[in-house]
């Protein structure tokens, strides 16, 4: 409970009240030693701590502060990051509450599920203490073995209330015990006695929260007491401070500080930060005598001994307590030089460069070093900012770890969070009008006017924004994180490259992070780096369906990610997962080599999310079939694709007006564009209007703020066009596509699900605006309308949404994953394959008359033997009257196809099944992408064995006698089964295509007619 000595001859203030000395802090020098609390107000405070109501009007209940687990801690931590306290004034008189913050949100701080603890000790810490222990000769002692498995330095960099390092605190001090009593069951006294050491000389932990040093600090205290001795001394183990925020090489202070430091902030005068880029590179560049003798590694030699002589001293009396607190201070004392030195090299990347402020360059860190005297104000500035921002030096505070090499395991569930400030999130407590406002624009103008309306907190939030700005300048340029410190950056992202840095050579990190640490772009080079080298271990993808993380979402996806220095021959995978216990089930586990990443993803060896062993097998046969869109490892790009962002919806906003804005300004509408004049203003088409082969899909309502599905009435009127929320001026627009003279578009939504009913979702659209959501595939090669139609079809196919949904981690289809796709190139198609894909895909998408401009485009383009094939399909399929629109101004070869669901449903069958003869499946692997379920367990057992136990896989009852008895865990297309299954009684789509596959297999494999 307390003890600090003291200047009495009666010792420890805790001794004069017969408490036992434990080393706490309880009786610590405080703030509040002089001030004075009523009886009245201690009492109700003691009352708060001691009952609690569960409502306004419930019983009182006694809270049972001896069943709270230690673990416990980090949820009451967790549970403290919502709120911040708040101190106001009323009628004189000082009162305390508690304001809603959203500092959990800016950490990104969730209490970790036990069961995913257990898994990472299992695959991150088990592997490194068996290797140690396997290191011994047959001969060692309990002893030589008990010292060795104490020799281990385990980190948590973001350890929070500290429940990973309780875990392997207490996993190390099961196997200690273990080897010390000679048996796998020791009693639980030897347990805790083992735990104590384990903390003693194995843990480390860092953390920004000084709360959370505290509870962590709490936690290990409570685990590792034992009766008869003070707690142990852990300041200089369980430390507070930034981890990604600091010096990691006291090498990066003899080569200076990088000219990136002085990239102007938004605040920041630019002429003054190009003067001091230019005076530090020179100061960079030129010599001192005094960094002849600097050697970084003998600076770290020599503050290791001290460190170990502080860690030779044992926890057993208070007087041992005592003398590691000198011993801790002295080292601090020893370090300050280069802690000063170090302040200031980080310093440089958040200083302003304003008119009369004195500058931090290379030299003001070499006369640091130096021990030169440094102007007072720029040395005052430094400290200042360490203390406010928690600047941490790795080097320096843990200076016995990094003289030999590093930490042999890092656990952590870092924060997950990105580095730019949310102004949203900001303002949200602050000023609830700017925090609300409609869209950008809107906002932006908001905050011009905030200095004038509250300037207390325009100042907060541009000392937020610089702080943030400063921050992500520090990641991004500081050379401390080459692999992941790029474009808008994630602390997971960082912390997986830090994590990284601090292994020793043969050490292992097991973390939580989210799954974009492996699929996403701008985590490319750290994940492409770590499968090239042959360092993963395991990676294990949760949905959070089950609730394993209370608050996220329940489609966050999140991984265990462990990572090994010494080169794994092959790592193991697993994906959509929802509980712990899964990642046992052999179906759901497989294997890949970097050589199948660099097969599936050659842009970026980042990893596809397979579900299943099946469904990583049968994607990769179909890569090793057909090439990816776009390869940029051997520029190739067949189909000569760019894309295209027309307008962002946020930062574009600007350009947008209303229907009732443009018709206040005199505009008046035809069909869906609005007209004054010469002056022409387009609709603006978001991703949620469009559909596979439809861009009719929704519409807004005449106000312009819900969206619904038009209904088959609507498009079974070719005239009909949906109405936008905003429109772009045409000549905007125009501007945008100023090397694409075509009348129309093709199209894709960019927001999308690996698990929604379709996931690649690509459309053709007339030549309008188009949002950030709705990206534009646009060819600089193919001008045949003919095959970008069949390129088209290809991307709605079914066998390339399966092969999407293995590639798309989050809820953006981006370009980086688009080009990865296989895509079957334009000279693969024979004029046989066309004339059955055209027509058919012709229909699909020309059911109004705003897409005339590309039915003719198609016309001009078909040669004579598609021409014909087109007019044959036109004498059968479903057309309107030759009577278009008035505001129809190009000319056309023929009127639109009816809208026909029935009939639609079977064309997309058809294609579906003709698309799976092109990409090389059988039937059986055709059957897998429409319902694993449908498989027998010997049927799953290979997947590219065509071989099929069932002889017809179109009798219901034997389809779903499979399906009732199937307990595979992969899923392709569940969402649109179940609709299906709701709207048709039976799944269609998978009746129709096999159907198809039986025709289209009889023309041949490649649809001779």
């Amino acid at each position: 409970m307390t003890p600090r000595y003291s200047s009495s001859p009666a010792g420890p203030l805790a001794a004069l009240l017969d408490l036992p000395v434990l080393n706490g802090a309880l009786f610590a020098p405080s703030a509040f030693d002089t001030c004075r609390l009523t009886n009245r107000d201690l009492l109700a405070a003691l009352r708060f701590l001691d009952s609690y109501q569960e409502s306004d009007k419930g019983a009182t209940r006694r809270v049972n502060y001896a069943a709270l687990d230690v673990e416990e801690l980090g949820s009451v931590y967790e549970s403290l990051l919502d709120y911040h306290p708040n101190i106001p004034t009323t009628a004189g008189r000082l009162h305390f509450e508690l304001k809603e913050g959203f500092e959990r949100k800016g950490t990104g701080s969730y209490y970790t599920p036990p069961e995913l603890v257990a898994e990472l000790i299992s695959s991150a810490l088990a592997p490194v203490v068996a290797e140690r222990l396997a290191q011994l000769p047959p001969t060692a002692t309990p002893e030589e073995k008990a010292q060795a498995l104490l020799a281990l330095r385990v980190i948590d960099p973001a350890c929070g209330s500290g429940h990973f390092l309780l875990a392997a605190a207490r996993w190390l001090g099961r196997k200690l015990a273990g080897i010390r009593v000679g048996t796998d069951e020791p009693p639980p006294e030897a347990v805790r006695a083992a735990i104590r050491e384990v903390v003693t000389h194995s843990i480390y932990g860092v953390d920004k929260n000084p709360l959370a040093v505290e509870l962590c600090r709490v936690a290990l205290w409570i685990e590792s007491y034992c009766a008869g001795k003070p707690l142990t001394f852990l300041d200089h183990r369980i430390r507070c401070g930034n981890s990604l925020v600091g010096v990691f090489d006291l090498a990066a202070l003899k080569q200076g500080v990088p000219d990136e430091a002085f990239s102007p902030g938004p605040d920041d005068t630019k002429s003054i930060a190009a003067e001091l880029k230019k005076r530090n590179r020179q100061q960079r560049g030129g010599q001192r005598s005094f960094f002849a003798a600097f050697d970084a590694p003998a600076e770290v030699a020599q503050f290791s001994k001290a460190a170990q002589a502080l860690n030779a001293v044992p926890d057993d009396t208070p007087q041992d307590i005592r003398r590691k607190m000198e011993r801790y201070e002295a080292l601090s004392a020893q370090t300050a030089r280069d802690r000063l030195a170090c302040d200031l090299w980080t310093a440089a990347f958040f200083q302003r460069f304003t008119p009369g402020a004195p500058p931090i360059t290379t030299e003001t860190v070499w006369d640091a070093l130096e021990a030169t005297s440094a102007h007072g104000q720029v040395v005052g500035q430094a400290r200042a900012l360490a203390e406010q921002l928690g600047f941490f030096h790795w080097p320096l505070a843990f200076p016995e770890v990094f003289a030999q090499g590093g930490f042999d395991v890092v656990l952590s569930n870092p924060p997950w969070e990105r580095i730019k400030l949310q102004e949203k999130e900001f303002f949200k407590n602050e000023d609830a009008t700017i925090a609300n406002a409609k869209h950008k624009a809107e906002r932006a103008r908001l905050m011009a006017e905030l200095e004038q309306r509250n300037l207390s907190l325009w100042r907060n939030y541009r000392q937020t924004l610089h702080i943030a700005e400063a921050t992500s300048k520090f990641l991004r340029r500081g050379e401390r994180f080459p692999l992941t410190g790029h474009g808008d950056v994630n602390t997971y992202s960082v912390f997986a490259e830090l994590a990284w840095q601090l292994l020793a050579s043969h050490g292992q990190a097991g973390i939580v992070v989210p799954t974009g640490i492996a699929t996403d772009d701008t985590n490319k080079y750290f994940f492409g780096a770590i499968v090239k080298g042959q360092n993963l271990v395991s990676l294990f993808d949760f949905e959070n369906r089950e609730k394993l993380f209370t608050d996220p979402d329940s489609r966050t996806k999140f991984a265990l990610l462990t990572l090994s220095r010494a080169a794994v021959e092959q790592a193991t995978y697993a994906f959509f997962c929802t509980r712990a216990d899964q990642l046992h089930e052999n179906a759901r586990c497989f294997t890949l080599s970097p050589d199948d990443l660099a097969l599936l993803n050659p842009n970026t060896r980042t990893l596809p999310v397979f579900r299943t062993r099946a469904d990583a097998e049968l994607t990769k046969a179909i890569y090793r079939r057909v090439p990816v869109l776009v390869n940029e490892t051997t520029n190739a790009n067949p189909w000569g694709v760019k894309f295209q962002v027309m307008f962002h919806m946020s930062n574009d906003s600007h350009r947008f007006r209303s229907a009732s804005e443009l018709q206040a300004q005199g505009f008046h509408r035809e069909g869906s564009r609005f007209v004054r004049g010469e002056t022409v203003y387009l609709p603006l088409y978001e991703a949620k209007l469009i559909w596979q082969f439809d861009h009719r899909f929704a519409t807004y309502d005449e106000a312009g703020k819900e969206t619904r599905d038009l209904t088959i009435a609507e498009k079974s009127d070719p005239a009909t066009q949906p109405l936008p929320r905003y429109w772009v001026e045409a000549s905007e627009v125009n501007a945008k596509l100023s090397g694409w003279q075509r009348r129309w578009l093709l199209g894709f939504r960019d927001v999308t699900n690996a698990t929604n009913e379709r996931t690649a979702i690509f459309s053709l659209l007339p030549r309008v605006a188009v949002g950030h959501t709705n990206p534009l595939v646009l060819s600089e090669t193919v001008e045949a309308t003919d095959k970008l139609l069949v390129c088209l079809a290809a991307m709605n196919s079914l066998v390339f949404d399966f092969i999407t949904r293995q590639k798309v981690g989050g809820t953006h289809l981006t370009f980086t994953v688009v080009k990865q796709l296989p895509v079957l190139p334009p000279n693969h198609y024979t004029p046989t394959d066309l004339r059955f894909i055209v027509p058919r895909t012709l229909e699909l998408v020309y059911t109004a008359w705003d897409l005339a401009p590309f039915a003719a485009d198609l016309w001009h383009d078909a040669d004579e033997p598609l021409r014909a094939a087109i007019d044959q399909w036109r004498q059968t399929a479903p057309t309107h009257p030759d009577t278009p629109p008035p505001w129809l101004k190009e000319s056309h070869p023929f009127p639109p196809f009816q809208w026909d669901a029935d009939r639609r449903a079977v064309l997309r069958a058809e294609l579906d099944a003709y698309y799976a003869h092109l990409y090389g499946l059988t039937r059986k692997q055709l059957r897998y992408i429409l319902d694993p379920a449908d498989l027998t367990k010997q049927e799953l057992a290979n997947i590219l064995d065509p071989t099929e136990e069932v002889t017809d896989p179109l009798d219901p009852e034997g389809y779903a006698r499979r399906v009732k008895q199937s307990d595979f865990p992969g899923e392709t297309f569940r969402v649109l089964k179940d609709k299906e299954q709701r709207h048709f009684g039976e799944y269609r789509t998978r009746r129709l295509t096999l159907e198809a596959w039986a025709v289209v297999g009889e023309r041949g494999e490649r649809g001779e007619e």
